[in-house]
């Protein structure tokens, strides 16, 4: 284990946390994966569709969400999690709160609610050792993925009903528990906190359910954006536009124009974080992959050929580069703990949409990841498949397969002349970005093809 001196993929989170195959629980985020350059002028459709790549973080290889505790969890009244329940969830060794950096409530990312200051981005384990906890099944020590940014709801000190919405970041490259990791997004409510006296922020000028539009006029000038009269936004303390993803201050006015929410925002990392290890030996699992020996006649495999070789997905993105499969990253780019990223595998003429994944713990380069997804035009590349199906099957073809092998637990979109094929033929409820394969017919021919599967991941 080393760190890595080469160039780190950062996700661009919009939202998607994936906690296990089996009904996977999606938070908030999707992620702008690596983009190559070149072939954009083949199908801009394509092309743009893989902007926001479906997983910001990957199923945790792959089942279930790890839960780093011995003791069995009974929540008191409206899941409140107790005092004892939170020291045997990992409390323990907090940072005392006389070293705590002391919050200067004066700055823009901060707020204070009744006796409690915080400075955005600030640790979880301040909030924990205030006496906030979480709601619901979610505990100090379930853990995020590397570079991830999740949705939680705190439990305020004072009671078991009153709470406020956040939102925590893990600023490491590798897999973190939610204690070790920072607050922020603070989004409070005034009749979520109201049990925790005032609310305000600019050093106590702004008071919610009591200043107005014109006190926050006052105090931080015209907002940089609105939403109707309802909603102001301020874009950072220099007010740059390109700021208003990362840093904001929002204030939502009742119609009587009282401000009755505030949003802090502040996502950027603070200075002395490291990014963590990065793991430069191939992980474990890649070891598992076994390359098929032949194509086979079970549709539902996984198996696929290409440039006469065989694969079966999900394998090892080093399967393609050992057959001169090129991509535009050095083999120092580093993927963080449960991301993924998109590249586009190019091998003289032919291409291939390729998502790729780091399904460790720690993070790794991108030559040791693997390749879940494949997308591909049949003008870009020829593929065969079990079954004796290949690109060059017609529609009238594709379908005689169908019926003559009863096949029947399909999805077919008129609109797109597409049938999907999950491949879990025994699972009839679909399920966001379900494993499976989907063929898209144009004048009676396969025009793109989409593989997605985890397979033996999820062993």
């Amino acid at each position: 284990m080393n760190k890595s001196r080469g160039p780190i993929i950062v996700a661009v989170i919009a939202t998607v946390l994936i906690l296990g195959v089996a009904g996977w629980v999606f938070s908030v985020h999707f992620i702008t994966g690596l983009m190559a350059k070149g072939h954009q002028d083949k199908d801009e459709d394509v092309y743009a569709k893989y902007q926001a790549i479906e997983s910001a973080a990957l199923p945790e290889v792959l089942g279930e969400a790890k839960e780093e505790t011995d003791t069995d969890e009974t929540k008191e009244e409206a899941d409140k999690l107790t005092e004892s329940e939170e020291e045997s969830e990992g409390n323990e060794g907090l940072t005392p709160s006389a070293n705590r950096k002391e919050v200067d409530t004066s700055d823009f990312y901060a707020i204070s609610m009744g006796n409690y200051s915080y400075q955005l981005p600030q640790k979880v384990s301040d909030f924990l050792e205030d006496g906030w906890t979480f709601m619901g099944d979610d505990k100090p020590s379930d853990t995020l993925s590397g570079d991830q940014q999740t949705i939680f709801f705190f439990y305020t000190p004072e009671s078991s009903y009153g709470h406020i919405t956040v939102s925590i970041k893990n600023f490491s490259l590798n897999e973190q528990q939610l204690k070790d990791c920072y607050v922020v997004v603070i989004e409070a409510e005034e009749r979520q906190v109201e049990d925790m006296g005032l609310t305000t922020v600019c050093d106590g000028n702004i008071v919610m359910g009591s200043s107005t539009v014109a006190d926050v006029k006052s105090k931080y000038g015209e907002p940089d954006e609105t939403n109707g009269e309802s909603t102001y936004y301020y874009y950072g303390q220099e007010n740059h536009e390109l700021d208003s993803l990362e840093e904001y201050v929002e204030f939502d006015f009742s119609d009587e124009g009282i401000v009755n929410s505030i949003t802090v925002k502040n996502v950027m990392k603070p200075d002395g974080i490291e990014d963590g290890e990065v793991n430069t030996e191939a992980p474990e699992y890649l070891g598992r992959y076994e390359a098929p020996a032949e194509l086979g006649d079970d549709l539902f495999s996984g198996n696929f050929m290409v440039s006469k070789v065989i694969h079966n997905l999900p394998c090892p993105l080093q399967t393609f580069t050992d057959n001169k499969w090129k991509y535009d990253y050095d083999e120092d780019t580093v993927i963080g703990a449960g991301q993924g990223a998109l590249i586009i595998l190019t091998k003289g003429e032919l291409v291939i949409y390729a998502t790729v994944g780091n399904f460790d713990d720690k993070a790794c380069l991108l030559k040791n990841t693997m390749v879940t997804d494949i997308d591909f035009h049949t003008f870009d590349v020829k593929m065969e498949f079990p079954g004796g199906l290949s690109t060059d099957t017609t529609k009238d073809e594709f379908e005689a397969y169908l019926k003559e092998h009863n096949i029947t637990n399909y999805d077919y979109d008129e609109s797109r002349d597409s049938y999907f094929l999950p491949y879990d033929q025994s699972e009839t409820e679909r399920r966001l970005f379900e494993s499976g394969m989907t063929f898209v017919f144009s004048d009676g021919k396969i025009f793109e093809v989409t593989m997605k599967n985890y397979g033996w991941l999820a062993d």
